[in-house]
């Protein structure tokens, strides 16, 4: 049985919610778009993000996080990796973000 590609999720707005239906945790490819520092939060863990410029990819499952070639590890801190729970999560963020895109990589295990 072939699982479906995950398709990618756009939030714009801090305090929506995402839905793990795997049964193990995910592990996102993230987009954030924004500047200054930014915490964010999905279900219990947050991930702060120092001195964004414009724009970070956030690979959890490869452990690394970049803008191009430029890489943006180092300026990451707190709960790392960050995944997404089996299960309805709330996705926040404090700081200037203006869209966030999540591909979830959904796990069954």
């Amino acid at each position: 049985m072939a699982w479906p590609a995950p398709a990618t999720i756009t939030k714009t707005a801090s305090g929506q919610t995402i839905t793990n239906p795997g049964t193990a945790d995910a592990e996102p490819y993230i987009v954030v778009t924004g500047t200054g520092d930014i915490d964010l939060a999905i279900g219990a863990k947050t991930l702060r993000i120092a001195g964004l410029a414009s724009k970070i990819t956030i690979d959890v499952a490869a452990g690394l996080a970049y803008n191009g070639a430029v890489n943006l590890t180092g300026s990451l801190t707190g709960d790392w990796p960050l995944t997404i729970p089996p299960g309805t999560s709330t996705v926040s963020w404090a700081g200037s973000v203006t869209k966030l895109e999540i591909t979830p990589n959904w796990r069954y295990i």
